[in-house]
């Protein structure tokens, strides 16, 4: 297999992130100890062991995401979307409505 090779792109002040404007996760505590959310623009990354909440704090991050009219985009390699919306459902956050009007979008890769 052939890969193309990713390259640096020059930014540009679109690409910059703005470090004074944050998105909060919609848990008030939570969001405090972060400075009021993670930088827009930026990219994070949530780590840790099966079953420590990841999944389900990315989820409630996509509700306020969606409360604050933005479009927003999970992408996956673990959980079908199906069964994403299910556990979102489990624990009282409704996600399909914004799936089906098109606020969300679930980019699904399954690993095998």
């Amino acid at each position: 297999m052939t890969y193309s090779r990713i390259e640096a792109s020059t930014a540009d002040a679109r690409s910059v992130p703005d470090f004074k404007s944050r998105l909060p996760f919609g848990f008030p505590d939570f969001d405090q100890m972060l400075g009021g959310g993670v930088v827009r623009g930026s990219t994070t990354t949530l780590i840790g062991p099966s079953g420590v909440g990841k999944t389900l704090l990315e989820l409630k991050f996509l509700q306020a995401g969606i409360e604050r009219n933005e479009k927003c985009l999970y992408f996956g390699l673990y959980e079908s979307p199906e069964r994403l919306m299910a556990k979102a459902e489990s624990v009282g956050i409704d996600l399909r409505d914004a799936l089906k009007d098109g606020r969300l979008t679930i980019d699904w890769h399954p690993a095998v």
